[in-house]
């Protein structure tokens, strides 16, 4: 039977843990804040209301080479879907160029038979056991060595 300071301090540990799971203070309320219903400087005649064309933005530079350049970039630029099948691409040729340092040919065997000999066979050695396991492993890994570095600079 505990006595009553042990009974005290768990009827104090269990208010503690349950205090600990209470929310404390009032709950958040989202203040207003105000908003005026149209913009203050709509008015204004120096505001232009349609959108702006930045399509050839540079052109404001009045500089050749720079509308060379835009205009190279755009001819030769590639589509999101192409740039993403090259990153592809390229990840899986690194990923083959870092296969051929590793293993290429792996060969894991396992074999187990057992064998009874029948109960009718001669016994020309005595009391034998009639039963045979025969349990075998074989692993084998073949690889070409990368003495001159052609795998590596393959990474590379």
């Amino acid at each position: 039977m505990p006595s009553n300071r042990g009974k005290i301090l768990g009827v104090l540990a269990v208010a503690i843990i349950a205090g600990g799971c209470t929310k404390v203070g009032p709950d958040f309320v989202k203040p207003e804040a105000p908003q005026a219903e149209t913009w203050i400087e709509e008015d204004d005649t120096r505001i232009k209301l349609e959108e702006a064309d930045y399509s050839q933005w540079w052109t404001v530079f009045d500089d050749a080479v720079l509308t060379d350049l835009v205009n190279l970039a755009a001819a030769q630029n590639l589509d999101l879907q192409v740039a993403g099948l090259r990153i592809l691409e390229s990840r899986a040729s690194l990923g083959v160029a870092i296969g051929q340092q590793f293993p290429q040919s792996q060969d894991l065997t396992a074999a187990y038979s057992r064998s009874k000999l029948a109960k009718n066979a001669p016994n020309t050695a005595g009391p034998v056991d009639r039963n045979f396991d025969d349990l075998s492993f074989g692993l084998d890994a073949a690889w070409e060595l990368d003495f001159w570095g052609k795998f590596r600079r393959g990474i590379e």
